[in-house]
């Protein structure tokens, strides 16, 4: 479920701020992966919030990792930025 899939992410992340030099394509694609089933989700639920109306644990549980999202443009140049128009509701 999404709580499991968050852990992957904020897993995957965790790692590459650890030790950037594991910081390549497939990395960032796995990650990639991982947050289109986020977004697809936020869509299909169509609340701004995976809690609905309101944030809920899995909310602020990726939260700070969206933050920290652009160290991965930071670290490895605009090729691994995250699309804002890829993922609008994150």
């Amino acid at each position: 479920g999404i709580p499991i899939i968050a852990l992957q992410v904020i897993n995957a992340l965790y790692k590459l701020f650890l030790d950037p030099s594991n910081l390549d394509k497939q990395s960032v694609d796995n990650i990639i992966g991982e947050l289109i089933v986020f977004e697809e989700e936020l869509d299909a639920r169509g609340k701004p919030f995976f809690g609905g109306e309101r944030p809920g644990m899995v909310d602020y549980m990726m939260w700070p990792w969206c933050e920290r999202s652009d160290l991965l443009r930071i670290m490895g140049g605009d090729r691994w930025s995250l699309s804002k128009q890829k993922f609008q509701k994150l």
